[in-house]
């Protein structure tokens, strides 16, 4: 049976997929939060190779997590939390990995400090938002993270867009 699953909402798409595991809903969804993860990987982590560990590894996630979501309308700051915790772990690992390295080769670090002042600032940004309670951090995740219009941040919140 092919279901017409481009105007769904992310929780008919998440039923649908748990249901029944539709391909075509799962692969709506990973089309929808392909850029809102992989953006997350990126601020966290600088290494490609453990940005598209972490981006997969996502996605497995859902997979096998999709039927314990219990807010399916947050879908997105589901994704972000479970992108971000992964890439953390794994931006730790390698950071050891570096500083093991960097001991044996080189006891002076030749680091720009304008990159590190960068990376702390991303990394201070991410670790705020991800303690902020999910009906402040949806908003801010969908909006300047996944691209969402600010109306479509008010509607997926349940809000009339900002109208009073």
């Amino acid at each position: 049976m092919l279901v017409e699953v481009t105007g769904m909402t992310d929780p008919e798409l998440l039923t649908l997929f748990v249901n029944n595991r539709d391909e075509a809903a799962f692969t709506e969804l990973v089309q929808r939060y392909r850029r809102l993860v992989w953006s997350v990987c990126r601020r966290v982590l600088s290494d490609t190779h453990d940005i598209e560990d972490v981006f997969q590894a996502t996605f497995l996630v859902l997979v096998r997590d999709a039927a314990r979501i219990r807010r399916q309308a947050s879908l997105a700051s589901w994704l972000y939390g479970v992108a971000y915790r992964l890439a953390v772990r794994v931006g730790r690992q390698a950071n050891r990995r570096r500083e093991v390295e960097s001991l044996k080769n080189d006891p002076v670090a030749n680091d720009d400090f304008a990159v590190i002042a960068q990376l702390f600032v991303r990394q201070t940004v991410d670790e705020e938002l991800h303690s902020l309670p999910n009906k402040y951090r949806q908003p801010l995740v969908l909006h300047h993270l996944a691209g969402k219009s600010q109306k479509d941040c008010g509607i997926r919140n349940g809000t009339d867009g900002g109208s009073r």
